[in-house]
């Protein structure tokens, strides 16, 4: 008897733990200009088992660093976005809706997320070159990415260093012009993958939006 009633509390613990999520895959576009600027566009492509109420992004901020012109919009299901400031972090929580008039939960369902933001002093100008190190998949996701890619876009097109980190998880990636195109393969919840990139100075001019150091 005293196994059947722990029995039948664990199936029971189980059958509401049966929700979940995933992230099927991450794009992530850089678009470096030559004022310093830094505009992203993200796109996620969840899977739900169960129902939710939405989803959250956390773009951590380092110290100069500002974020500006946030929109998000999704397909697969209606939403409304709620952004504040917390610790350094700037916290999108996108809620998700199956209908127009916001009264349903999400459920067993497939929704795009599109984020897109410019970043200023993210860019940084020391006296000899220029770099961007960028995370393009941090280790504060609660759950990983089945695949990543990347695509880079910099003010110009020589004399261009890249390195990727950690290389495990790079796939491919490729420098053509002064587009650097990148797909990872699957990252863990609680890893990151990270990008640095050296460019010349003379790619920049009157870079406003950088940050510079002497």
């Amino acid at each position: 008897l005293l196994f059947f009633i722990l029995f039948s509390t664990i199936a029971i613990v189980s059958a509401d733990d049966n929700k979940s999520y995933r992230i099927d895959q991450g794009y992530i576009e850089l678009t470096v200009g030559n004022n310093g600027l830094l505009h992203v566009d993200e796109i996620y492509h969840y899977t739900f088992q169960g129902t939710f109420n939405g989803v959250y992004r956390d773009i951590p901020l380092k110290e100069g660093e500002t974020i500006d012109n946030i929109t998000v919009h999704t397909e697969g299901a209606y939403s409304e976005t709620k952004v504040t400031d917390e610790n350094g972090v700037k916290h999108l929580k996108i809620y998700l809706y199956a209908d127009e008039a916001h009264t349903q939960k999400i459920s067993v369902t497939s929704v795009n997320v599109y984020i897109s933001y410019d970043m200023k002093n993210t860019v940084t100008l020391f006296k000899d070159v220029a770099g961007l190190q960028y995370k393009l998949w941090g280790e504060n996701w609660d759950v990983g990415v089945n695949g990543l890619s990347a695509v880079v876009h910099l003010p110009g097109n020589k004399n261009i260093e890249y390195f990727l980190n950690p290389q495990e998880y790079n796939s491919s990636s490729d420098l053509t012009n002064n587009t650097i195109s990148i797909t990872s393969t699957s990252i863990p919840s609680g890893e990151f993958y990270e990008l640095l990139v050296l460019m010349p100075l003379s790619d920049f001019d009157n870079a406003t939006y950088a940050r510079h150091v002497n």
